[in-house]
């Protein structure tokens, strides 16, 4: 009787062991449990600071976008009103001196003598290659003394652009003001019967021309 009391009350203990584990959670289980609330919200505050940054950088980026829109149609203002206010400013009040002729031309033509004062005796308009000295003599005004009055010969073309130079002369002026000035080229046969153009200059800078006929060797001059 005693081992039958003993069956009956006893319970095998692997079978408590397998009840107890099927429905009570062990402490491991118990703190993985408890564990997993508190990564939920830590993930959720990642999240959420995450959301909180990118929303943060959109706004930033976009304040920077306004400003530099704004500046930059500052800046494109501020250049259209300095150019304008460059190309429609009225210019400066400073007198610029008017810069004087080197000299006036009065009168101007070709002659085979002159006097004393470089006035011409008479007025030629052609004269023969090999005439010898001539002289082309200019009443001249405003002239300063020290100057260059010279002479350029060239051929005479249709088109001034096509002129051929041929030879030229000059003479240094002394004293001032109005006076007959006599430049001289020397006709020694070279050149070839023709019209030619004489150019005065005076420092350079024409004032004058004149058309001369050159005749033949051994031709009368022929005057105006």
């Amino acid at each position: 009787m005693h081992s039958v009391s003993t069956d009956h009350r006893a319970s095998p203990p692997d079978s408590r062991s397998g009840e107890r584990s099927q429905s009570t959670p062990n402490r491991q289980d118990r703190v993985a449990i408890a564990r997993r609330p508190v990564r939920l919200v830590v993930s959720s505050l990642v999240t959420l600071v995450l959301l909180a940054g990118c929303a943060s950088d959109r706004a930033y980026d976009q304040q920077r976008a306004q400003e530099t829109a704004r500046t930059t149609d500052q800046a494109v203002i501020d250049i259209q009103a300095s150019f304008t206010a460059n190309r429609y400013a009225s210019p400066t009040t400073t007198a610029t001196p008017t810069p004087q002729p080197p000299g006036i031309l009065h009168e101007i033509g070709l002659a085979t003598s002159i006097s004393g004062d470089n006035q011409p005796s008479t007025f030629v308009t052609a004269v023969a290659n090999n005439a010898g000295r001539v002289y082309v003599t200019a009443n001249l005004d405003g002239l300063s003394d020290g100057v260059t009055v010279g002479i350029g010969w060239y051929v005479n073309t249709l088109k001034p652009e096509d002129f051929v130079f041929v030879g030229e002369s000059s003479v240094t002026v002394e004293g001032g003001g109005r006076q007959w000035i006599a430049v001289p080229y020397d006709l020694n046969g070279a050149l070839e019967p023709r019209d030619y153009a004489v150019y005065l200059y005076v420092d350079g800078e024409v004032i004058g021309s004149l058309g001369i006929e050159i005749l033949p060797a051994g031709s009368q001059p022929r005057s105006v």
